[in-house]
């Protein structure tokens, strides 16, 4: 039970880092005014959010459930 709700909270949190440096990278091209990358970069966020998105959705179903 314990292994399983670690192991979730560990790919939150590489999901939220990913998210982050995204974040930065974003913002640092954003400042640079180099719009080659922009389009990659929106599309990782887009779908580093929907992955966000379904862990937590997961997680807060799991702990309703309480079925591990």
């Amino acid at each position: 039970m314990f292994q399983k709700a670690n192991e979730a909270s560990i790919g939150y949190k590489a999901v939220l880092l990913i998210f982050c440096i995204l974040v930065v990278i974003k913002l640092f091209f954003r400042l640079n005014q180099n719009m080659a990358y922009m389009g990659y970069v929106d599309i990782a966020l887009a779908i580093n959010f929907i992955i966000f998105a379904y862990l937590g959705i997961r997680s807060i179903i799991g702990k309703r459930n309480k079925r591990y």
